[in-house]
């Protein structure tokens, strides 16, 4: 009895210590990971999806760029690759455009899985072109042209990665320009000299929403998929597919710019057919027209016009009165209030997911010697414009918005990413030149 006495006393003391061994653990590893886990959501990670070329190896390749942790990982293309790659929208899928001239063709190529789908070889010689993922990131549209050497059938077509069926969606013997797309990815729009026609995604249920005798283009999809504006010779109408006919909105009014639906689906910007042609905000709702200027500042001779992502500012460019360069400015939809972005803008500005702040890139001449620079504006702020870098193009900003990437290129396209301190750092070297490059999450 008393060997067992002792016995359960050791095992007791045994196992007291064990537990404040535990315990002390515990409260030491406790700030260790809370710390951890605070670090992991102030720093998630951030990855970019970019298109490289080797000029010692002489070939283009995929590379994953994780921001956070460096860790570079690259992926050899399984096809010979001409042009640019297409991306889907979450960076997961890749359109490999390959061949050329009228054997040109593309397969598609899935990143995580190393799955590989080709265009079956009945569209090849039909010249397949104009290819691009749809927002479900898993049909993708592509077109052909009429090739009687093999009674190849042009028009646009789909193919479902999934499956990997291919459905005609329109025949017309070249390349269909102007076509818009359902919010859903289901149908499709199609301008067909002056007519309209829906279909659906798989090639059927054709449709033609037009009256013979008037002729209309897309304008674009109601938010619902309820209807699809439509541009007529002198007016803006609406076509409701629940009772098939077409409702007036916007009478007398001719355009010479094809017009925009703001992402809301609530706005049409609309620039008026005369000479000193002037940019107008459409409010779908009440009918009501707005143009785009103040009494300060006055906007004519418009070539170009977008939307914010978020519907809150129309994008408007004009050309400088000396005839070289150009002027971008920001414009309320109401027209209560128009800012000048600046001269010399490549390209229409990038909004940062806060929707405050924009990128954009000038460009200017040293004597010979043409050059770009990367600037960003926090319109939120009192503050000027900042202009990062010289020799720099292509910003993007990050999905959450606090870092921004862009290529530097006065010798090999390197990746540039500054964080939200303003900090600077390459994330590729000289052994590459990066081509195109995206955010995934």
């Amino acid at each position: 009895m008393k060997i067992d006495g002792e016995h359960n006393k050791d095992v007791c003391v045994h196992f007291g210590r064990i537990v404040r061994i535990w315990l002390l653990l515990f409260i030491i590893m406790m700030p260790i990971c809370i710390g951890a886990v605070a670090i992991g959501y102030a720093n998630p990670t951030s990855r970019i999806i970019a298109q490289t070329y080797s000029y010692d190896r002489d070939s283009q390749s995929l590379m994953v760029l994780d921001i956070h942790r460096n860790l570079p990982i690259k992926f050899d293309f399984p096809v010979d690759v001409l042009g640019n790659i297409g991306l889907s929208g979450d960076g997961q899928r890749v359109i490999l455009p390959t061949g050329a001239f009228n054997q040109a063709y593309f397969v598609l190529w899935d990143i995580l899985t190393g799955r590989i789908m080709r265009l079956p070889d009945l569209y090849i010689n039909c010249a397949a072109r104009n290819w691009q993922w749809l927002r479900d990131n898993r049909h993708v549209v592509f077109q052909c042209r009429n090739n009687p050497l093999d009674g190849s059938i042009g028009g646009m077509y789909t193919m479902d990665f999934e499956t990997g069926n291919v459905y005609q969606i329109f025949h017309l013997p070249n390349v269909i320009m102007d076509y818009q797309w359902s919010p859903d990815s289901q149908r499709v729009a199609i301008n067909d000299d002056g007519k309209v026609h829906v279909v659906d995604v798989n090639g059927e249920n054709l449709t033609t929403i037009t009256p013979q005798g008037r002729r209309f283009t897309v304008i674009g999809w109601q938010p619902d998929g309820a209807g699809i504006f439509l541009q007529g010779l002198r007016g803006i109408e609406l076509y409701r597919f629940d009772t098939g006919e077409l409702d007036v909105l916007l009478a007398d009014f001719s355009v010479n710019l094809p017009p925009i639906l703001s992402p809301n689906g609530e706005w049409i910007i609309l620039v008026k057919a005369e000479r000193l042609a002037q940019a107008y905000a459409f409010h779908i709702a009440s009918r009501e027209l707005y143009l785009l200027e103040t009494t300060d500042q006055k906007i004519n001779r418009v070539d170009f016009v977008g939307w914010s992502p978020d519907s809150q500012w129309v994008i408007i460019r004009t050309p400088l009165s000396s005839g070289s360069g150009n002027v971008y400015y920001l414009a309320r939809p109401d027209g209560s209030a128009i800012i000048s972005i600046g001269e010399n803008i490549e390209a229409p500005p990038i909004w940062a997911s806060d929707h405050t702040r924009i990128a954009y890139e000038i460009y200017d001449t040293l004597g010979p010697t043409y050059y770009s620079e990367v600037v960003i504006w926090d319109l939120s702020s009192f503050l000027p414009p900042q202009t990062l870098m010289r020799d720099t193009h292509t910003p993007q900003w990050s999905p959450d918005g606090d870092g921004l990437a862009f290529i530097h290129y006065p010798q090999r396209q390197r990746l540039v990413y500054m964080n939200g301190n303003g900090e600077k750092y390459f994330l590729t070297d000289d052994s590459i030149s990066v081509l195109v490059f995206m955010f995934i999450r």
